[in-house]
């Protein structure tokens, strides 16, 4: 949840959806959806053998600004 929104529930999926199809429009990932206990959850798995922390760090920033807009 973004720390500067109150989201509800409804909201917190649709949101998920919208990063989810925003990231894949850029290009830069794959992050598809799945659902966790009801919730639409971002669902990440790294497996090339180059990926590292930096990585990390990119794809997080870039959930985090799709999530602010």
């Amino acid at each position: 949840v973004p720390p500067d929104k109150d989201l509800d529930e409804a909201a917190l999926d649709a949101l998920n959806e919208k990063i989810s199809s925003d990231i894949a429009k850029s290009g830069e990932a794959h992050v598809p959806t799945t659902r966790v206990n009801g919730k639409v959850s971002l669902r990440v798995c790294f497996l090339h053998y180059e990926n590292d922390a930096e990585d990390i760090a990119h794809l997080l920033g870039l959930v985090r600004k799709l999530a602010s807009t």
